[in-house]
């Protein structure tokens, strides 16, 4: 969203950060998350995730205006660095627009091309990545378009997952002053 929103409003934006995200969630980048997801995630990390996934579908019938955040939570396999962190604190006090998510996740992000206009970007931009992030599609899916960028800088968090400001906020703070000093 930063970046389309940096295209369209050039004039109002200095860089751009982005972090975990997917050069595309299209059906064959999910395939490639679930590759990498399968190759390279450790036993017990599996089988947590299979436990939540088994769990997933009661959870989100006995509160279906919390599916996403029951998701995510369920997902933590797949999201945190120590994939048995319980995140439920994090959500207490969150609303979650159903409607919203279902379709910016379900169409928007999927269909999107963020190679579009890029050539007129000028800014700036970082991406961020956390190592252990099985969310998203692998960073390798950004070799493609990377040299499309005028000016992109990638940083994988070596011990992180989805949230590298959260799992390695020090280095992550560090990083990203770094950048903009530097930019």
């Amino acid at each position: 969203m930063a970046l389309e929103y940096a295209k369209k409003y050039p004039s109002n934006v200095s860089h751009v950060v982005m972090i975990c995200a997917a050069p595309n969630y299209s059906h064959e980048g999910h395939e490639a998350a679930q590759r990498y997801l399968n190759d390279s995630v450790c036993p017990e990390r599996k089988a947590a995730l299979a436990e939540n996934l088994a769990r997933l579908p009661q959870a989100i019938e006995a509160a279906p205006a919390k599916a996403f955040i029951t998701y995510c939570l369920l997902m933590g396999p797949k999201s945190w660095f120590d994939y048995n962190y319980d995140a439920t604190k994090l959500w207490e006090g969150v609303e979650v627009n159903m409607a919203m998510f279902d379709y910016v996740w379900g169409e928007v992000f999927r269909d999107i091309d963020i190679t579009k206009n890029l050539d007129k970007l000028q800014v700036p931009v970082l991406l961020t990545l956390g190592r252990y992030d099985y969310l998203i599609p692998p960073p390798y899916l950004w070799e493609p378009i990377r040299d499309k960028f005028s000016n992109l800088t990638i940083r994988i968090f070596e011990k992180s997952s989805h949230a590298p400001q959260f799992e390695e906020p020090e280095l992550f703070d560090k990083q990203l002053l770094e950048w903009l000093v530097n930019h």
